[in-house]
């Protein structure tokens, strides 16, 4: 991460905790929500799991459901506080790249749109990897620049010209390299997928949420503030959200 991302990030998670989940419970596709579909992928035996820069901690109330034992970490105090004021945990802050966790105690790893805003993501793999047992399940979700339907492309341009700027997250909108990462540090990639989502838009106060939602280091918040309102016009609105999910098995 840049020494000009690593402060926007920290601000945007203090300022705007809960925010990620907010936008992506209301955002759906085949089978459900993103949510639904990182745990379609996890392993039914799994019985301990952390969940990597857990945020809110959407995932924790249908892990506990399953009889899981989930442990959270993040280095946001304010998403964390978030998590406890909505009743889930355990939690705890820890660095990604510097778990507070014995080798080869996980049986899986849940990572929900963390791996492309974490400082190091390849540093990152290698705690992922040092922390699950062998066998032991990552599964990941992160944004992606595709699938998008051409139909969608005017309102997304339009979004994009009121605020000047494309989004964006500090390892790009590919993390082309990922699967690599993986590899090195003794991760089986098993599954590599993309899957669209939309996120409905229906009023202004779900317009204003979804821009605000969006990673726009440099953007005035006039300027958001505007694109939000041009957006409320349109509405109602199916904003694309898609997925990307990674499945890897440790070695």
């Amino acid at each position: 991460m840049s020494a000009d991302w690593e402060p926007y990030v920290h601000r945007f998670h203090a300022e705007r905790p809960g925010i990620t989940e907010r936008v992506l419970s209301r955002s759906v596709g085949p089978g459900g929500t993103p949510y639904g579909w990182l745990l379609a992928a996890l392993p039914r035996a799994a019985q301990v799991v952390l969940d990597l820069a857990c945020g809110s901690a959407p995932l924790q109330p249908p892990l506990s459901a399953r009889g899981v034992r989930w442990l959270g970490v993040d280095i946001s105090a304010a998403e964390l506080a978030s998590a406890r004021d909505l009743g889930r945990g355990p939690v705890a802050v820890a660095n990604v790249s510097a778990l507070p966790l014995g080798d080869g105690g996980v049986d899986a790893v849940v990572a929900s749109m963390a791996l492309m805003v974490v400082p190091e993501p390849g540093a990152a793999l290698g705690e992922v990897a040092r922390v699950l047992r062998p066998g032991g399940a990552l599964v990941a979700t992160l944004a992606s620049d595709r699938p998008i339907p051409a139909r969608s492309l005017p309102t997304l341009i339009g979004l994009v010209r009121r605020l000047g700027t494309r989004p964006g997250y500090p390892g790009g909108s590919n993390m082309g390299g990922l699967v690599a990462a993986a590899e090195r540090v003794g991760l089986a990639v098993t599954s590599d997928e993309r899957r669209p989502f939309w996120c409905d838009v229906r009023t202004p106060a779900e317009a204003s949420e979804l821009v605000q939602a969006l990673y726009l280091p440099g953007v005035a918040p006039e300027r958001e503030r505007a694109a939000a309102r041009w957006l409320a016009g349109r509405t109602p609105l199916r904003i694309p959200v898609p997925i990307r999910r990674l499945v890897a098995v440790r070695r």
